[in-house]
């Protein structure tokens, strides 16, 4: 049946009882002609309607059905939905092309990027009812090819409805829309193999409609023993699952070879309530021979989607048949889903998604509130799907990518527009990496806000070897491990850090700029290390900052002096050891007005090595200290460093 226009749509909800706003109908009908009087437009959105209404739907989804044309994907739309109709229905069909615009991107049909997508369509759905739009939306063009695929590839759309959206309706536990954009799919993929699917099965030759109503006798007369009124029926499985079951025993495809199977149909017995259900089964099994390994009480334990049926197959006229036995409220649930008025009465969408607990898919199973809260998926250029941790920026996108993109990343684009590095990606976001192929090493700031921890890894690994390398080079050149003059020290440690407030002695450097890190902003008082940077700066950190605690290379103790400090620096002193050498010698310093930053002190054999940190709290002639420290007994030499 095909609806060509609104008044079909209203005698349809009239004869099946839907319940909907009639005048909130109207109103929306009202918008969406003052957008478009395209034909063909209205009879897409009419016939979505239909099928919806199939499938169990009413209220704000029929209403938001009828906003669902190309035309209409516009904020001015929304907006005016919004304010004459209602938020929810304006969010809906925001939801609805936020989907279709993912989904109508081609697709790579490799495996990985199959779940990337099922994922990132699942994930989007703020509303999932948004989703089930989208997806019947689907099924609709491949049942009507000729109206609405005309500007499409079928073949890419029938492949991607049977690779992507099949599963996610039965993931949704809607497995009657499931079934039909199986059915319809492959009927434009392998016409011919459909067909002879259904004439074989259909053919007199077989005669199913007889072993149809004997399987059904024969119930009945279980139902009649046990005084249980219910009802009996048996229905064709979809002739997609048929050929794939043909493909699965067979190896290839023989038509020919369905005359194996006796699960052609499944029966379904509908009794009163969860009692009768086992008191049938019981029945069942006194009466025909069971096969135990083929039973699963779905009614105890159901399956992820919410499915529940005692499912069990017997031996009835020599043949093995497959039996469901459950409630009419648990058949309608599983056949049309928690989302409709029919699979589940009174339920709210978020009751719904809660049942919703798992999504199985190749590589185990998923659960949904872990992909709505902590993933997003976005798309590379050629659309792939890229997984990431809620928050991710472009930087994590780019090392997702590989390091080398990672590494030399100078820019992003998003959705075609530039956005800043730090910037929050979000599930659907097409995102692009602009790079420097002579840029070899990340920026170690970005380690302030980046969320991955590979890509946390990533960044130090690389800003680590870049600063070995870069540390040995600028500490030939500009590190003296010699004497210097007193004036000479003075002159570097004006240079150093006179932009901060106080002074910064870094072990073991001298004539290199000190700046304090944006990362962890260290202030005066706070244990302090200073690293060595790819542009010859020290910058100082704190000791407990996260983007040095994992390595010491490159990094080098320092240590707060007073702003009226003289100058810095370090002595080392070599000697023969002996008890009371170090008071002696920290005794001279005190005694000369010299405050001591640190002390490290080595001994081995008899000899011994002191490394003495130091500023001056008032000027004062250098070498008349080293000479004073040259007198104590045992000491052999001093260097200032």
């Amino acid at each position: 049946m095909k609806f060509s226009s609104f008044q079909n749509l209203l005698e349809y909800i009239k004869q099946k009882g839907v319940r909907v706003d009639i005048h909130l109908l109207r109103k929306m009908y009202g918008v969406l002609s003052s957008y478009t009087e395209d034909s063909s437009d209205l009879t897409l959105v009419f016939n979505l309607s239909r099928l919806l209404i199939d499938f169990g739907f009413d209220g704000d989804v029929i209403i938001a059905s009828l906003g669902l044309s190309s035309s209409c994907n516009s904020e001015v739309f929304f907006r005016i939905v919004e304010e004459q109709i209602s938020v929810y229905v304006s969010d809906l069909i925001k939801g609805f092309f936020r989907l279709y615009e993912i989904g109508e991107r081609p697709s790579d049909l490799q495996n990985q990027n199959l779940e990337g997508l099922k994922k990132i369509l699942i994930s989007s759905s703020f509303n999932i009812y948004a989703l089930v739009l989208y997806i019947t939306e689907r099924l609709l063009f491949v049942s009507f090819p000729e109206l609405f695929m005309q500007d499409r590839n079928e073949i890419v759309y029938a492949n991607d409805n049977l690779s992507i959206y099949s599963s996610i309706a039965e993931y949704l536990g809607m497995n009657a829309l499931k079934s039909s954009i199986d059915d319809a799919s492959f009927k434009i993929l392998e016409k011919e193999k459909y067909n002879s699917i259904e004439r074989f099965v259909f053919s007199e030759n077989i005669s199913f409609s007889e072993y149809l109503r004997n399987v059904e006798r024969s119930l009945n007369s279980v139902l009649k023993d046990v005084k249980i009124r219910g009802q009996i029926f048996g229905r064709k499985k979809s002739t997609y699952s048929i050929y794939k079951k043909v493909l699965k025993r067979k190896g290839f495809f023989d038509v020919s070879y369905i005359k194996n199977f006796s699960d052609i149909y499944a029966f379904t017995i509908l009794v009163s309530n969860v009692e009768e259900c086992y008191k049938v089964l019981g029945a069942c099994n006194s009466h025909f021979i069971s096969i135990k390994e083929k039973f699963d009480d779905y009614i105890v334990n159901p399956k992820p989607n919410g499915f529940k049926a005692l499912q069990t197959s017997l031996h009835i006229l020599g043949d093995v048949v497959e039996i469901q036995i459950k409630t009419e409220e648990m058949h309608n649930f599983n056949e049309y889903g928690g989302a409709s008025h029919i699979g589940y009465k009174g339920a709210k969408n978020a009751s719904w998604a809660l049942m919703l607990s798992k999504l199985v898919n190749k590589e185990g199973s998923l659960d949904i509130k872990e992909v709505l809260s902590d993933k997003i998926f976005v798309f590379t250029p050629g659309n792939l799907v890229k997984e990431l941790d809620i928050g991710a920026t472009p930087v994590d996108f780019a090392y997702s990518v590989h390091t080398k993109i990672g590494n030399s990343c100078i820019g992003a684009k998003v959705n075609g527009k530039m956005v800043s590095l730090d910037s929050k990606l979000k599930t659907g976001d097409i995102v692009e990496i602009l790079t420097d192929k002579n840029r070899k090493v990340p920026n170690e700031e970005w380690l302030n806000f980046v969320v991955m921890s590979s890509t946390k890894k990533f960044i130090k690994k690389f800003v680590r070897e870049s600063v070995v390398t870069n540390t040995e080079n600028t500490i030939k050149k500009n590190i003296q491990f010699d004497r210097v003059r007193v004036d000479d020290i003075l002159k570097t440690e004006k240079k150093i850090s006179k932009d901060i407030g106080y002074k910064v002695m870094v072990k073991g450097v001298v004539g290199l700029k000190t700046e304090l890190a944006h990362c962890c902003n260290p202030e005066f008082g706070d244990n302090i290390v200073g690293r060595v940077t790819i542009e010859g700066l020290i910058k100082i950190h704190k000791s407990s900052c996260k983007s040095i605690s994992d390595s010491t290379l490159g990094v080098f103790d320092a240590y707060w002096y007073r702003e009226d400090s003289q100058g810095s620096g370090a002595f080392v002193i070599h000697g023969k050891d002996r008890v009371g050498i170090l008071k002696e010698i920290t005794n001279v310093l005190s005694e000369n007005n010299i405050n001591i930053l640190y002390l490290n002190t080595n001994t081995y054999d008899d000899k011994f090595d002191i490394e003495v940190g130091f500023n001056l709290l008032s000027k004062i002639d250098l070498s008349d200290i080293m000479k004073k420290i040259l007198g104590i007994k045992s000491v052999k030499s001093v260097n200032i460093i």
